[in-house]
């Protein structure tokens, strides 16, 4: 019905498929084309059925003329072969945007002698058979921008006697096409071309073969590209060439490539693989080559593979397929800069990444292996005997990673005259905490050695060692790695050194030395990623300082964005808290009284009589002995928490935890608005923030003094119109100042007491250095190096006034009692004690001297004195002067009796005598008495402080009988202790050195019992005890935390119990506390119901 060249146009207005199949016998429902015609669609595209047992097209010629047919814009399917080229001399079929779906197959030709392809944009979906199927004499096929989905390819040329004067000739070219399995299983080659030609010529370029699985039961073998090169009878040229590919999972008994080429010694040959991807399929690349004249060896022709990819390639399920990456068997080849990555080799050694078979000659050029995998084996390179391998230039076997030990590069003898060439530039480098063993063959020559027989291994380390550095073969010689002994601090595993919880190693030399981080700054995990792992952001030496653009947290290791700092609330909220801390210390004996009373008042209705009141003094003493007590307890428990690894603790507990011991140790106290003061917090200008209270508290001291002066001295300036106003006035001027200061004086000395374990330890962390590689560095920050001026200064500080502070409450209470030194001066002592302290060592010395060449003679008269005195006062006692005599003249006898004891003696009682006389006359003297009344206030409430608690003493050496000067010796044990967990290195025997001073401490107080009552020497004893056991835990975590123990079984769990166990000692005092109050208001609550039925019943 058409003409030779004819074009029909099918329109899809009506959006219906054609159905040309229908109401046609079998015989009949093909169209048979005879002559050139082209099928257009217009309007859509058209869809063309057919039923599944007849061929929709089928073309027949038996002309020597081609016929040419052309399908555009259509969709033909449901066929049983859409194009069949049937007795047809030649054909060319050419398909522009057409899609093949759902047919047996889609273009077929059995034994056409020309056939000419043209795809273009055209997509095939074949799911259950062929998408072309060729078998032809000449063979010429185009494809572009295709798509192949479960859709094989076949093109085959066959002998052809006819053609025996003739060139048979294939031409394959493909470009920008798919070619996808679609993870089904397709029994055949993805794409294959098997070629039996005088002339060849192939190129496939940027093309992917992918998702390909051709696993199935038969024992046919498939790849997904195929080239399987046929031996014609004379080859005149030979071109091959696959650039840009990209070969990926694909699942095969054979390898995901086959390139099999052929050639002749006087014909062009070239072939090449460029510029390709191989990934994750099973054995990536096979090839040959195969020379006509084999006899001749000039005559191997070279196959290039240049630029090329292979990475994560297995080794597949059949013998002949387990090379993951590239399998040369026979030919000649030049390998270049291709790079290979994580590809698994199989269990056998032979069975390796790249491997060399016999009479095959192999050059690599700037080729790079790496393996990072350890899933299966890692062999990277295997050659069989008679084999020629050639590395030149740099080639690098880096293996990162192994599963265990096992070779990774190896060459079998088999011919004299054939072996291993390598270059200058060759390198093995074996995994970390790995060595290298060689065994070789080899003659070696200026530049190079060739070796018949080579066999390279990597073997891991034992248990418990570790290897820094990576073993390497470089050119012939290795660096002679060997596995060294893990240090303490590291955990080694697997040959590789890792840091332990709160440990940061450093490199000395070929070794990994480790040392202690500050809490929390380092890893603190049991999986450390290196030996210098850092906790969150922070980096650096020691992991001292946070990453660019960060600063440290005031309450914790954790680094914190500048963007999040915001200072605008720390000074009012820093402010607050400290008003909140001088109330406490100028108010503490009312509040004491006011807690005791008002929460635990009600707890006497559970006692069967009222006890008898005591003194306000006895009261003040209990208070202030059980305050040392509990201060001391949380002082040393912070101390020693900061000395151990990581700690798996309760949130609600350690916060309870940390905000006491902030409070009680004198620290700024973990608010929200004071976690990021300023913008790049250092840990120095953090250390210095958070141990600032005492002596902000101090400042805020002498402003009120200043303050209390000025007021005093406005109100001396008032006068009263007649005396006895101004008497009146004066009375009160001189009444509330002398007590306000008085609390002052108390406060001051509590704060520089208790602020003693702060800042010696921000002085003694600034001055602590640590030896890290060459250089010392500072412990709290560790990109700060030592001997900095600021140490100077700080440790001429310490010098004067730390370590020396001990002394003061030792000699300054003594000779304060003994109204040898000022109120003043003993206050500035505190500030400045180390010349005050000589001093005051002098005065002692000196009096002591005095006194036992005079001891006789002042013993006799303080007698005689003391007679008359007690005359004078019994005599007015009975006269009803008793107060009149206790506050005159017994004081006198005091006072008297302190002269005696200087070597001053007449001087003090003419100086009191005078006194009595003047201060009867003058206006002075009234001024006088008043500044000595005051003074005496205020001495009281510092020796109220130093000495309230403590019981008494005998004289000893140049001390007179006076109060136990116990404080000094609590501010010995802080810096005892602060000493030794600051400055000795050694975690193991510093924690020794720590619970050696622990029972001594305690063995002192339970043989001396310093406290005056025996219920603060027994709460004492307590928390000592409770230490001391602290102690022992913390020397056994340390132990756990640095020391190869933690390996043993069984042991995390013992340190688990510790940590219970210390969390309860830490935070019982606490719990008791609240418990108490519990019962004190539930006491309360049945006082209040007894008192309502007793009105009731009345």
């Amino acid at each position: 019905m058409s003409n030779d060249g004819d074009r029909i146009y099918i329109n899809y207005t009506q959006g219906r498929p054609y159905m040309e199949c229908e109401n046609v016998t079998q015989p009949t429902c093909s169209i048979v084309l005879n002559k050139t015609i082209s099928f257009y669609g217009i309007n859509g595209r058209p869809i063309i059925k057919c039923k599944k047992s007849c061929k929709l097209f089928v073309i027949k010629n038996s002309k020597l003329n081609t016929i040419k047919v052309s399908f555009y814009n259509l969709v033909l399917r449901s066929t049983d072969t859409v194009a069949e080229c049937k007795e047809a001399t030649g054909f060319e079929l050419v398909l522009e945007n057409t899609t093949f779906a759902d047919n047996f197959m889609g273009i077929r030709s059995r034994s056409s002698e020309n056939c000419f392809i043209n795809i273009n944009n055209s997509t095939f979906q074949e799911k259950a058979g062929w998408a072309i199927w060729l078998r032809c004499t000449n063979l010429t096929a185009h494809i572009t921008n295709s798509v192949f989905k479960r859709s094989p390819i076949l093109l085959q040329t066959i002998y052809n006697k006819s053609y025996k004067n003739h060139c048979q000739v294939v031409e394959v070219f493909v470009r920008n096409s798919i070619f996808d399995g679609e993870h089904s299983t397709v029994p055949a080659d993805l794409f294959a071309i098997k070629p039996y030609a005088v002339i060849l010529n192939i190129s496939i370029w940027k093309s992917v073969f992918t998702n390909h699985l051709g696993m199935t039961k038969k024992k046919k073998l498939f790849s997904s590209l195929l080239i399987s090169d046929h031996d014609p009878k004379k080859r005149k040229g030979t071109y091959v060439s696959l650039r840009n590919i990209r070969v990926e999972n694909n699942l095969n008994k054979l390898p995901a490539v086959t390139f099999v080429t052929i050639s002749n010694t006087h014909a062009p040959f070239k072939a090449e693989i460029l510029n390709s991807i191989f990934r994750n399929n099973s054995a990536a690349l096979v090839v040959r080559t195969s020379n006509l004249n084999p006899t001749k060896v000039s005559g191997k022709r070279t196959v290039i593979i240049y630029n090329n990819t292979f990475a994560e390639n297995f080794n597949g399920q059949n013998s002949q397929n387990s090379v993951p990456a590239i399998s040369f068997s026979g030919g000649k080849y030049k390998v270049t800069s291709c790079h290979f990555h994580d590809n698994k080799a199989g269990k056998s050694p032979f069975s390796a990444v790249v491997a060399v078979s016999e009479l095959s000659d192999v050059e690599f050029r700037e080729c790079y292996f790496e393996n990072r995998q350890a899933v299966s084996s890692a062999a990277q390179f295997y050659a069989r005997g008679h084999s020629a391998v050639l590395f030149k230039g740099k080639n690098i076997f880096n293996i990162m990673d192994l599963n265990t030990g096992q070779a990774v590069f190896l060459r079998i003898p088999f011919h004299e005259h054939r072996g291993l060439n390598i270059w200058n530039n060759f390198e093995i480098l074996c995994p970390q905490g790995y060595v290298l063993n060689s065994q070789k063959t080899c003659e070696v020559y200026e530049n190079t050695i060739y070796c018949t027989y080579i066999y390279i291994t990597c073997t891991k380390c034992p248990a418990k060692t570790y290897a820094l550095k990576r073993a390497k073969f470089i050119y012939n010689t290795s660096n002679n790695i060997e596995c060294m002994q893990c240090p303490r601090g590291g955990n080694c595993i697997s040959g590789l050194v890792k840091a332990k919880p709160n440990f940061w190693g450093f490199k000395t030399n070929t070794s990994i030395t480790f040392a202690q981080c500050p809490p929390g700054y380092c890893c603190d995990s049991n999986d450390c990623v290196s030996y210098n792992s850092c906790y969150g952001n922070r980096t650096g030496t020691l992991c001292g300082r946070c990453s660019e653009g960060m600063s440290d947290s005031l309450f914790s290791s954790q680094c914190t964005p500048n963007t999040e700092c915001l200072g605008s609330l720390f000074i009012p909220s820093a402010l607050a808290m400290l008003l909140l801390y001088l109330i406490f210390f100028l108010y503490h004996e009312e509040i004491v009284d006011i807690v005791k009373k008002g929460l635990f008042g009600s707890l006497r209705i559970f006692k069967t009589r009222r006890q008898t009141d005591r003194n306000v003094s006895s009261i003040r003493m209990q208070s202030s002995g059980l305050l040392k007590v509990i201060f001391y307890y949380y002082q040393v428990v912070r101390l020693l928490q900061s000395t151990v690894g990581p700690q798996n603790r309760n949130e609600i507990i350690a916060k309870l935890e940390d905000i006491s011991g902030r409070v009680l140790n004198m620290v700024l106290v973990d608010v929200p608005s004071f976690s990021c003061p300023v913008q790049n917090l250092q840990p120095v200008q953090k250390a210095a923030i958070l141990h600032s209270v005492g002596y902000c508290l101090l400042v805020l001291l002498g402003i009120l003094y200043l303050v209390i002066n000025v007021v005093q001295i406005l109100l001396k300036r008032v006068k009263p119109v007649c005396n006895e106003k101004r008497s009146l006035v004066m009375g009160q001027t001189q009444l509330w100042p002398s007590k306000f200061k008085a609390r002052i004086a108390s406060a001051f000395t509590y704060i520089s007491l208790l602020m003693y374990a702060s800042s010696t330890q921000l002085c003694l962390s600034l001055l602590h250095c640590v030896p890290v590689s060459d250089n010392q560095v500072l412990f709290l920050d560790g990109n700060i190096k030592c001997y900095q001026t600021f140490q100077y200064f700080l440790l001429a500080y310490v010098v004067s006034s730390v370590l020396p502070f001990c002394l003061v409450p030792v000699l300054g209470a003594y000779l304060l009692k003994m109204d040898r030194i000022s109120v003043a001066q003993f206050c500035i002592a505190c500030i400045f004690p180390l010349p005050f302290c000589c001093l005051w060592a002098y005065l002692l010395v000196r009096d002591y001297r005095f006194h036992k060449r005079t001891s006789n003679d002042t013993m006799e008269y303080s007698r005689v004195i003391s007679g008359n005195h007690e005359d004078g006062c019994l005599e007015d006692q009975q006269n009803g002067c008793h107060a009149t005599c206790l506050s005159d003249k017994c004081e006198e006898t005091r006072a008297t009796q302190r002269c005696l004891e200087t070597r001053q003696q007449n001087c003090c009682l003419a100086t009191i005598q005078g006194s009595e006389e003047t201060s009867l006359t003058s206006e002075r003297s009234e001024s006088t008495a008043n500044e000595v009344s005051e003074q005496h206030v205020l001495k009281t409430a510092i020796l109220r402080v130093l000495l309230g608690p403590f019981r008494p003493h005998k004289a000893f050496l140049c001390f007179g009988d006076s109060i136990l000067p116990w404080e000094g010796y609590l501010i010995f044990r802080r810096l005892a202790l602060l000493l030794v967990l600051t400055f000795v290195h050694d975690n193991r025997f510093k924690m020794m050195l720590t619970l050696t001073l622990c029972v001594a401490i305690l063995t002192s107080h339970v043989y001396i019992k310093p406290f005056t009552r025996p219920r603060d020497n027994a709460i004492e004893a307590l928390s000592l005890s409770t230490l001391t056991v602290l102690c022992g835990f913390t020397l056994i975590k340390n132990l756990y935390y640095g020391e190869d123990i933690s390996s043993m079984s069984g042991n995390l769990n013992v340190i688990n119990v510790f940590n219970k166990l210390e969390n309860f000692v830490v935070v019982a005092p606490l719990v008791i506390l609240v418990f108490i109050v519990i019962l004190s208001v539930f006491g309360r609550l049945l006082l209040l119901i007894r008192k309502c039925l007793r009105f009731c019943g009345k």
